[in-house]
């Protein structure tokens, strides 16, 4: 039997006297997240509109490698989801409705929240009943392993939820007690409650 010719599967490191196993195992060019994502597409990724780049990581969340690219490419540019969320309140909804909300931080989630609450005058009435159906939807929103009670357990994300009027009554002790004073409430205008992250 010939001796195995070990050069020809290893290679040597001029900066080590250790073997390496060949380059030839190894992906010389690691393509990013976003060449990578927009491969099935005709543009690149300067050519997509918020809305086409959203669709397209909802399309592809379950191909295989996307998990781990994007977690890469948030170490790279942590707030790639949120610039990519607060473009408008329907790309918000339609990635919090799938499981991309879970690459959001807890302290981002809080932001983008505020930043589509509702916004009221000092003048205007806002019912509990409305608070509720409210917190409901948009606990569906983001049903997919995130939820308002879990936001508030953490201080950070807690303070910027802490400064819309919405989220201080729903801390209340007023709210707590709303079963007992069903007419007390601060919105005279219900229905736009339902207009926000519906559900389902």
């Amino acid at each position: 039997m010939s001796p195995i010719n070990w050069p020809k599967y290893l290679s040597h490191s001029q900066a080590s006297p250790r073997f390496q196993f060949s380059a030839l195992n190894h992906d010389t060019h690691e393509v990013n997240f976003l060449e990578w994502i927009t491969r099935k597409t005709k543009k690149t990724h300067s050519e997509l509109t918020s809305a086409e780049l959203s669709q397209l990581l909802i399309d592809n969340k379950t191909s295989l490698g996307f998990s781990k690219k994007l977690s890469q490419h948030l170490r790279q540019e942590p707030r790639f989801l949120f610039n990519l969320a607060i473009k408008s309140k329907k790309i918000f909804t339609q990635l919090a409705k799938t499981s991309l909300i879970l690459y959001l931080t807890d302290v981002q989630l809080a932001q983008l929240i505020v930043h589509y609450v509702p916004k009221f005058g000092p003048s205007e009435v806002i019912y509990f009943n409305q608070i509720d159906l409210f917190i409901e939807k948009l606990n569906t929103t983001l049903s997919h392993g995130r939820s308002i009670s879990a936001l508030l357990r953490n201080g950070n994300a807690k303070a910027i939820l802490d400064t819309s009027v919405v989220f201080q009554i729903y801390q209340s002790g007023e709210y707590a007690s709303k079963d007992l004073y069903p007419s007390i409430g601060w919105i005279d205008k219900p229905s736009q409650y339902s207009e926000y992250f519906p559900g389902g």
